[in-house]
């Protein structure tokens, strides 16, 4: 992040800024929440932990019930990448939001204790 950009990012004395850090974590936490839920959805239609699914023993040949097997085996290495990719992504989003949110809280204060010490007014 170029510098200039990032000052722009810290200073926030209306605290617009800091809402919107606040918002954009609540919207990651939020993320985050529904991808765990999706993905005990998902383990519910294991076939290999879940026998009695409506897709696996309904009068299939065992060498399809095989492949539903090999197949889920794909599906769920596929899904698992692309989990571990988003949380990741968003872990990292994350961090990167509560830095800038600190930087904004810490000018902040440093803003409140120069204008405490030299009783000077700031806009």
């Amino acid at each position: 992040m170029k510098w200039e950009s990032s000052e722009r990012l810290m200073f926030d004395t209306s605290f617009q800024r800091s809402r919107i850090y606040f918002q954009t974590l609540q919207i990651l936490r939020i993320f985050t929440q529904m991808i765990e839920r999706t993905r005990r959805d998902v383990e519910c239609l294991n076939p290999h932990v879940n026998p009695g699914l409506p897709f696996t023993k309904s009068g299939y040949r065992p060498s399809e019930d095989a492949t539903i097997l090999a197949n889920w085996d794909i599906l769920w290495e596929f899904y698992t990448q692309k989990e571990e990719y988003l949380l990741k992504r968003i872990s990292n989003k994350t961090e990167e939001v509560k830095s800038l949110r600190d930087g904004v809280s810490s000018c902040v204060e440093d803003e409140v204790k120069v204008d405490a010490e030299t009783g000077i007014t700031r806009p």
